[in-house]
């Protein structure tokens, strides 16, 4: 995993976003994000960082409003990915 850096994690809800859509699977998604909120928390980021990324797994894990849930829908013509990848 990169480094972690705080302006990245403004991106991280578009890339979940991404690879949600893609494919990759759920748990594998909540396992990267709980590495990073470790590391996150290991450098000693401040509040508003952690947030970011316990936000992201709140959409993901679907502990929010409906509408701002990640889901996964395909669009039409795209493959799952690959695990791994």
């Amino acid at each position: 995993m990169q480094a972690y850096r705080s302006e990245q994690l403004d991106a991280l809800d578009r890339v979940t976003e991404e690879l949600t859509v893609r494919g990759v699977d759920h748990p594998m998604l909540l396992e990267a994000l709980s590495t990073l909120i470790l590391k996150v928390r290991s450098e000693g980021a401040g509040e508003a960082d952690e947030e970011k990324v316990l936000a992201v797994m709140d959409r993901l894990e679907g502990w929010c409003a409906s509408t701002f849930r990640i889901v996964a829908v395909l669009p039409a013509g795209i493959e799952p990915a690959t695990p791994g990848l």
